[in-house]
């Protein structure tokens, strides 16, 4: 009796291995751990003010300014809080050669971004490249 259970527990147990290495294989990279998977954005989840400012994000790169900034502007009337647009907004400003209005915008992006390091990371970068920028428009005048 003791010899049947042995074997009947080292076969469940081989079975168990060798269909442990075949139920998932992924392919060329790490699955990420769970808290980085998207959120599906769903009809009752999507923000306006996200929309807007991923359409005046695109906008900027297709060099298209003025409707980028416009998207911004309207981010900014739903959502006066929102930090990301102030950012966005500056970005669209300088490119629109309207530096100074651009640096006061990131002042404001600051303010309400200022629990964030990866967003105070951005401020900061885009900044002082503003600063370098006006000093040097500055001094070549």
């Amino acid at each position: 009796m003791k010899l049947l259970l042995t074997t009947i527990l080292s076969l469940a147990l081989l079975l168990t291995i060798s269909c442990a290495g075949t139920q998932r294989k992924i392919i060329g990279t790490k699955r990420p751990p769970i808290y980085e998977h998207p959120v599906i954005e769903t009809a009752e989840t999507k923000s306006p003010v996200k929309e807007l400012l991923k359409e005046g994000i695109s906008y900027l790169k297709s060099n298209k300014e003025n409707k980028a900034e416009w998207n911004f502007e309207e981010a900014i009337k739903l959502d006066p809080d929102y930090g990301p647009a102030y950012y966005w907004l500056a970005r669209a400003r300088y490119r629109l050669d309207k530096a100074k209005e651009a640096l006061s915008l990131l002042e404001k992006a600051e303010n309400l971004l200022k629990k964030s390091r990866v967003w105070l990371k951005r401020i900061d970068k885009f900044k002082d490249f503003l600063l370098e920028k006006t000093t040097e428009q500055s001094l070549s005048v």
